[in-house]
């Protein structure tokens, strides 16, 4: 699996639904399918805006989340 995910573009950070998911996820350890390495072992990062701009973009377009 290969996803280009985007960066938050700047007016996007300080919204209210940024903001609160940013504030949900920011001490998560996070591991992707293709962090998998190929001994087996999962490979994890920080969470990051890309994490929360693909988790509003995921919201918006299943129409949970109203476009911006």
């Amino acid at each position: 699996m290969s996803e280009n995910w985007r960066d938050p573009l700047p007016e996007e950070l300080n919204t209210p639904e940024f903001n609160a998911v940013w504030n949900c996820i920011k001490h998560w350890d996070i591991g992707l399918p293709f962090d998998i390495h190929p001994t087996g072992g999962q490979m994890y990062s920080g969470a990051t805006g890309n994490h929360v701009v693909a988790i509003l973009d995921s919201l918006r377009k299943a129409s949970i989340l109203k476009e911006h």
